[in-house]
């Protein structure tokens, strides 16, 4: 019979070595995911900023939503980076890994969700405010909107200059819907005369103050520069400032925007018009003076005045 020696025994008897393979395999592993949700919620990020371009006047409400989403990411990583952490140094780094990775994309998601539900029902009350503003004070400052017409000039005027408070020569024309929503807003087209005059900035004269004139033919897409002074017959003049008629502080801004056609040849005022446009937090508003279309045109109103218009 074969004696064990005394070491043998010890060492059957002995407990197994524990080897840190798990746990180093576990780390690689969380680590790895740790970065896997860096880059997909820098993916994200980036997403949102370019399909989410703000138009204008909304770049405060641009920036709250890419707020939003950055607090959430790093809610996200937060805790999944805690959660992997703790339970690391216990020796579980792989229900680290799924404990964190749950936990953190249910409080991100829960977190957007409640974001996005005050801000919808936030949304909703601002608009309903909105629109009980129009419809009390807006409407009743839009009674003071209209045009009025002189006698017409004894010949049409067949040009017109735009003053400098009209730089460009620009004539606005709005499509008007329901509680005086605009629909869509677009230039007023060319003027039935023969040709336009109008003051325009030129930078080669030393600055943007300086204001050469212009002169744009009917039949020509580009304005000629011309020296001297302007031979229109007819001069249109464009003044918008904030409206001071509502006597409740407006939730937005209110202008009131006044033209006025004058005879060059005579020096008599052949017509006025004033509306009132209200660029609120959700939409545009204008009234004034429209056809039967729904349509509010600056053009209409000067080809009307100068005695250029057809029906």
């Amino acid at each position: 019979m074969t004696k064990e020696s005394p070491s043998a025994g010890c060492a059957k008897h002995a407990p197994a070595r524990r080897t840190s393979g798990p746990r180093v395999g576990g780390l690689a592993i969380g680590l790895l995911v740790f970065a896997g949700l860096i880059i997909a919620s820098a993916v994200f990020f980036i997403l949102v900023m370019t399909l989410m371009v703000p138009d204008s006047g909304s770049a405060a409400a641009y920036k709250e939503l890419l707020h939003e989403v950055t607090v959430g990411i790093c809610v996200l990583l937060g805790i999944y980076l805690t959660a992997f952490a703790v339970l690391t140094t216990v020796g579980r780094p792989h229900a680290g890994v799924i404990v964190g990775l749950g936990l953190g994309i249910v409080t991100a998601l829960g977190f957007w969700t409640v974001r996005l539900s005050t801000g919808l029902i936030d949304d909703a009350a601002s608009r309903r405010r909105e629109d009980a503003w129009v419809r009390v004070v807006f409407s009743a400052v839009c009674r003071k909107a209209g045009e009025t017409y002189a006698e017409p000039p004894p010949a049409p005027a067949r040009s017109v200059f735009f003053d400098e408070n009209a730089i460009g020569g620009f004539l606005r024309r709005y499509k008007v819907g329901a509680e005086f929503r605009v629909r869509s807003i677009e230039g007023g087209g060319v003027l039935n005369v023969d040709f336009e005059e109008h003051r325009g900035r030129n930078l080669a004269l030393g600055g943007a103050d300086r204001l050469a004139l212009y002169r744009k033919p009917r039949d020509r897409l580009v304005p000629e520069r011309f020296e001297g002074e302007p031979t229109a017959d007819a001069a249109i003049t464009v003044t918008e400032m904030p409206a001071t008629e509502a006597s409740v502080a407006s939730p937005a801004r209110l202008t009131r925007i006044d033209l006025s056609v004058t005879d060059r040849r005579s020096g008599k005022p052949l017509g006025q018009m004033r509306y009132f446009r209200f660029d609120g937090g959700h939409s545009v508003r204008v009234c004034g003076p429209q056809d039967p279309a729904g349509i509010l045109s600056e053009a209409r109103f000067v080809e009307k005045a100068i005695g250029a218009h057809k029906p």
